[in-house]
């Protein structure tokens, strides 16, 4: 039971998803300043703005999960505001787990849980440019389930079989601010998120980034939790690692990208890299995700 506490939090925080959705540039890198509304509701867009990401999954759980991981479309208003919605794939993982065999007084048994579901924000957003400032705020609503399958299997009793149904509902709220000098730019955000009956958080990321030439250099604080990305022309590479605290996952992630123009087009490749401990339980659990996909942003 242990390990479907771990488990149930890896869902609930959507083993980091629900703080980059978007784009596969700011899946690579956790910034608060690079331009995808669905990250930092500053971002400003001057054209019609639509974007599509799509990704496939694996992992040492035993997880194959391919989706279809945002929508979004902005649309500028006045020259100075950009008004904006979408839809984010926050959680979509199977994740699976059999424990090694063991013995009690009366008969030998493995213990093996499962656990599959989903959880979808819709968000719009309203972000307002002003020279080189730019601010921004998010509303979402968030809507999701999941089922967990426990099995214990005896060599000789009858196997014991469980399983749970969660349906998820909730909220979450987003204020931005992004500011551009010549060569600086500086970000800031906050946001709380809440699911209904099973956790509040309350998330901050500040970065700057720096651009010579062909290159830009962003860094980023995500609740103290050091990022960094380099961008290098149409090659992006960024890591870092995320300490949930409250609940015992260390999270150790590593991503490249490939950009290619159509037009003005944006086309993205990306692949991440994901490793997730566990710092709490004392079993050692912990989980690899390998993940591959693209993206693409039209603008008009």
């Amino acid at each position: 039971m242990i390990l479907l506490i771990f488990a149930s939090s890896f869902a609930q925080l959507g083993l980091g998803d629900i703080l980059i959705p978007g784009t596969g540039r700011t899946a690579i890198i956790r910034s608060p300043i690079l331009n995808d509304h669905s990250f930092n509701p500053a971002s400003f867009s001057d054209k019609i703005y639509t974007e599509f990401t799509s990704k496939i999954t694996f992992s040492s759980s035993r997880q194959f999960t391919p989706t279809v991981s945002s929508i979004g479309l902005s649309i500028p208003a006045m020259k100075k505001i950009n008004i904006g919605m979408g839809v984010d794939m926050l959680y979509n993982q199977n994740f699976s787990y059999t424990f090694p065999e063991d013995t009690n007084e009366w008969d030998t048994y493995t213990q093996k849980i499962t656990r599959i579901g989903n959880i979808l924000r819709y968000f719009g957003f309203l972000s307002f440019k002003s020279g080189k400032m730019r601010l921004g705020a998010m509303y979402g609503y968030l809507h999701g389930n999941s089922e967990y399958r426990w099995t214990i299997d005896f060599t000789r009793y009858r196997d014991i079989h469980d399983t749970t149904f969660t349906e998820y509902k909730g909220l979450t709220y987003s204020g931005g601010i992004a500011y551009t000098f010549d060569r600086i730019q500086i970000g800031l955000f906050g946001e709380k998120v809440y699911l209904e009956g099973q956790f509040t958080h309350y998330n901050i990321c500040a970065g700057i980034s720096y651009k010579t030439g062909d290159i830009e250099i962003l860094f980023s604080l995500f609740n103290l939790n050091p990022q960094i990305g380099i961008i290098w022309n149409e090659i992006s590479l960024g890591g870092g690692y995320t300490n949930w605290g409250d609940e015992h996952v260390l999270e150790k992630h590593a991503g490249l990208s490939y950009t290619h123009k159509l037009k003005d087009n944006p086309f993205t490749f990306f692949f991440m890299l994901r490793h997730l401990e566990d710092t709490g339980t004392g079993y050692g659990l912990e989980d690899t995700e390998y993940c591959a996909g693209f993206s693409f942003e039209f603008n008009e």
